[in-house]
């Protein structure tokens, strides 16, 4: 079977594998090093220039040699704090040494203000960052609330304006934000990569469900038309000769069916067919002298439902031939709502077997397969002597084979929606410092300066925020190099 399925070209396909392959040769996604290199220099390289600008401000200060090289250790340290510790994926955030880390950092953040005074007022950003990242939630809002509270209040004492501190404020607190969702990004990287290898062993498991679940369906599908087949065959070979050779050569043609169908079923699902399964049922138990009736009332099914009624059918078919002497049968599948229920009801049913075809493996296993749809089934005599196997199942509970699972879906949007809303929140935050700063810059008397400067930033954060922020948004289309440029001459027209 695995050298003919290696013989088809539509097998090369992902989550399929030869037969022959050991179970541990799955092909999974590589590592990603490069996307996850890339995260952690695009992390070192912003947090490098953010203290490198901590530090023109100082030299910009006119502070002593000495001083300098006392805020390029201090900034050294804070820089490999940051990248090499809190940024590093795989570090334990909520632990001791953690703590102790940012103890170390809100020590080297504060500490040098009684030197470096104003030039030191960016760097609160780190430390609240940070706090976002290693305390829990309520007790990081509140050192962050804290954080920039003091920043605006010191930054006001100094300057002697309250815009001055509002503006202060904001920028740390935007500054904050970035710092959080930079220190995540390599972390998250990593967290996709374990989430998506995770995913495609799942894919690889389903595979091999689906295709243990083709090969039980096709090859149980031949082999139950066999067995009535050769029941019949049994029954009728002393008095029908001829007839029993007719069932024996139908059984062979059968066998040969069954043998094609093993040789392809790794090409694809293949439903059960219901229309084939009442057909052929019907024709079985008419061929062995029992009245049929067939009533099949129903709307459009869902494969896995279509798939198990089909195979109910069969297995009620078999097991009338094998557990009674039926005269008369009846095939009832109804549709009501949200719920499909299957009756198959025969008579000459021997009490003393009943408990035999209840136990049967045929049945047992439709009883599993009823109850992973969240459904039931149930067999016994009814109180005229009747034998009745009805099956009910809700048409809701039927799974969508092609659909991700919620939990994954659920994971993936809550992520989405995060990540979304905090580079909205820092977008807003620098619109509002820029906002600030432009109407410090230009005097209260150039109303129409004010009124364009305006205009060309609540238009750039539009652009920003409605195309280039969203996800699956293609950034290399006419479109976004339209907008783009749009961006650039708004981004110009303030400078005028």
């Amino acid at each position: 079977m695995s050298s003919a399925a290696r013989t088809e070209p539509d097998l090369a396909r992902p989550g399929t594998r030869d037969l022959d392959e050991p179970a541990d040769a799955e092909v999974l996604p590589s590592p990603a090093p490069i996307a996850l290199t890339m995260a952690r220099f695009i992390v070192a390289v912003v947090f490098f220039c953010f203290c490198g600008l901590a530090l023109l401000y100082v030299i910009d200060s006119g502070e002593s040699l000495p001083s300098v090289l006392v805020a390029v250790c201090v900034l050294t340290a804070l820089l490999g704090l940051q990248v090499f510790y809190f940024s590093r994926p795989g570090t334990d955030l909520r632990s001791r040494t953690s703590y102790l880390m940012l103890a170390l950092q809100a020590a080297l953040v504060y500490l040098p203000v009684l030197q470096y005074s104003d030039s030191w007022l960016a760097m609160p950003s780190l430390l609240a960052g940070t706090a976002l990242l290693v305390l829990p939630r309520a007790f990081a809002w509140t050192l962050v609330a804290l954080i920039v509270a003091s920043t605006i209040w010191w930054d006001t004492v100094l300057s002697g304006s309250v815009w001055d501190g509002i503006y202060v404020g904001i920028s740390v607190l935007a500054f904050s934000l970035g710092v959080y969702g930079l220190s995540r990004l390599a972390g998250l990287i990593a967290e996709l990569h374990a989430a998506r290898t995770e995913l495609a062993k799942a894919a690889v498991a389903h595979e091999r469900l689906r295709f243990t679940r083709d090969l039980h369906d096709l090859l149980g599908q031949r082999l139950s038309e066999l067995a009535p087949k050769g029941e019949l065959a049994r029954r009728v070979l002393e008095r029908d000769p001829d007839r029993a050779g007719h069932e024996l050569a139908e059984m062979l043609d059968i066998a040969r069916r069954a043998l094609a169908d093993v040789r392809s079923v790794a090409r694809g699902y293949r439903e059960l067919n219901l229309d084939e399964a009442s057909r052929a049922a019907t024709s079985v138990l008419a061929a062995a002298d029992v009245d049929v009736r067939m009533e099949l009332k129903h709307a459009e099914l869902p494969v896995p439902i279509r798939s198990l009624i089909a195979e109910v059918l069969r297995e009620g078919a078999t097991n009338i031939l094998r557990h009674s002497e039926a005269e008369r049968c009846e095939f009832q599948l109804r549709q009501s709502g949200n719920q499909v229920s299957l009756d198959i009801v025969n008579d000459g049913a021997d009490p003393a077997d009943v408990t035999g075809f209840r136990a049967g493996s045929g049945i047992g296993a439709l009883a599993n397969r009823v109850g992973e749809l969240g459904g039931e089934l149930t067999a016994g005599l009814d109180p005229d002597g009747r034998f009745r196997l009805r099956v009910t199942v809700p048409v809701s509970a039927a799974p969508d084979a092609d659909a991700p699972t919620g939990t994954h879906a659920s994971a993936s949007r809550l992520v989405t929606g995060q990540a979304q809303a905090l580079l909205g929140t820092v977008l807003v935050l620098m619109y509002c410092t820029a906002f600030l700063r432009l109407f410090y810059l230009l005097s209260m008397h150039n109303t129409a300066g004010r009124i364009v400067s305006t205009g060309c930033l609540t238009a750039l954060l539009a652009i920003q925020l409605l195309h280039f922020s969203r996800p699956m948004v293609e950034l290399r289309s006419l479109r976004s190099y339209g907008l783009l440029t749009v961006q650039t001459v708004l981004a110009l027209v303030p400078l005028v």
